[in-house]
């Protein structure tokens, strides 16, 4: 069992740091996988490098240390998911078995402090090169770029054109608890 006061620490020392860990778990779930991350990593740190006027040189630093970061957060990603599926395994059956969602949670929490320590990481990375503002500035980029890709996610599903193989099952194949959250208006 991790100890609560390590991850509240980790988990506050990050959101100080990168306003939540919304944004790092964000880009890498718009990101998705192999070449389209590699693609949006390449556009968002070419983004950051014209906004900032970054010369060539730590133009290519912003790209390494974001490309890193992005096949970590890749990597968790997948053990999350992994981890989720598992959970809903063990809640299907008639007994759930306690002490393994248990383990199975604190897997979670410990990918979560990982994420944060990755994002934490990243912006020792990245203040080698640049200063604060830059950093924060990069922050509210990073921002800004994550909801515009959201957006354009939830325009190609308004829309009906997100490939078949990319969409989400539908939701009575999603969730093994029913949902007592009430509907959106």
């Amino acid at each position: 069992m991790i100890p609560f006061r390590g991850i509240a620490f980790r988990v506050l020392t990050a959101f100080l740091l990168l306003g939540g860990l919304e944004a790092g778990r964000a880009l890498a779930q718009e990101a998705g996988q192999g070449a389209n991350a590699a693609e949006l990593t390449d556009r968002f740190s070419a983004r950051v490098a014209q906004a900032l006027h970054l010369d060539e040189s730590r133009a290519e630093r912003l790209r390494s240390t974001l490309q890193r970061s992005r096949e970590e957060r890749q990597g968790l990603a997948a053990r999350r998911r992994t981890l989720f599926g598992e959970l809903a395994e063990v809640a299907r059956g008639d007994r759930v078995d306690q002490e393994r969602v248990a383990q199975l949670l604190d897997e979670v929490m410990r990918t979560q402090v990982r994420e944060a320590e990755i994002n934490v990481d990243e912006q020792r990375r990245l203040s080698e090169f640049m200063a604060p503002l830059e950093r924060a500035r990069f922050l509210w980029l990073r921002q800004r770029f994550l909801q515009q890709a959201r957006q354009s996610g939830q325009d190609l599903r308004r829309n009906n054109q997100i490939p078949r193989d990319r969409r989400p099952p539908p939701a009575a194949e999603q969730r093994t608890v029913p949902d007592r959250t009430p509907p959106r208006p």
